[in-house]
């Protein structure tokens, strides 16, 4: 035999008896860690309940109807998260990507405290998630919501953070065929 095929031999023996090592360690070979020993008798329960557990009721969700209902629920869950997270430090882009959805006079209302803002100079931020969407009226050509939000506010520093849970209104009005938001209120 050659030198070169008994060295190959030698080597894939090495191999499959560290692979069988690792097998064993790691793998199907591995068993229960409870100590070897007597058998345990099983757990008996000897207690019944006199009263049946009563579990929570779980929250329906009113499924919207038509599309014009379902425009109106996209609208709102995406503009309560983006509306009420922002930052002073990226010149407001999340409340500048939703003027296109507010209506002329909602629009004005949040430029002027965009700008106010900047004025300051100090840090502010908000980071929002939203916990959950309620629908309070959907009519023909109208729509409120309540959007419960977690927000995680910094103040002067990103590191000076509080967390808060709050709720936001918000009135939408379908215009040309579109949902728009014409006023926002926090509860």
């Amino acid at each position: 035999m050659k030198e070169r095929t008994r060295n190959m031999l030698v080597g894939l023996a090495i191999l499959l008896f560290i692979l069988l090592i690792l097998w064993l360690l790691f793998g199907k070979g591995r068993r229960s860690n409870e100590p070897v020993g007597e058998p345990r008798e099983p757990d008996v329960v000897t207690e019944v309940p006199s009263e049946p557990r009563q579990l929570a009721p779980t929250p329906t969700r009113t499924l919207p109807q038509t599309s014009e209902q379902a425009s109106a629920h996209v609208v709102a869950r995406m503009f309560a998260e983006r509306y009420a997270s922002f930052s002073a430090a990226s010149n407001f882009a999340n409340l500048r990507d939703l003027l296109p959805l507010m209506t002329d006079v909602l629009r004005a209302q949040v430029e002027e405290q965009m700008n106010s803002a900047e004025a300051s100079g100090a840090y502010y931020g908000v980071s929002s998630r939203l916990m959950a969407l309620h629908e309070r009226e959907l009519s023909d050509g109208r729509a409120v919501f309540d959007a419960d939000l977690q927000r995680v506010e910094s103040v002067g520093s990103p590191s000076n953070t509080s967390t808060k849970y709050e709720t936001l209104r918000m009135e939408l009005v379908a215009r040309g065929g579109s949902w728009l938001v014409s006023a926002v209120n926090w509860q």
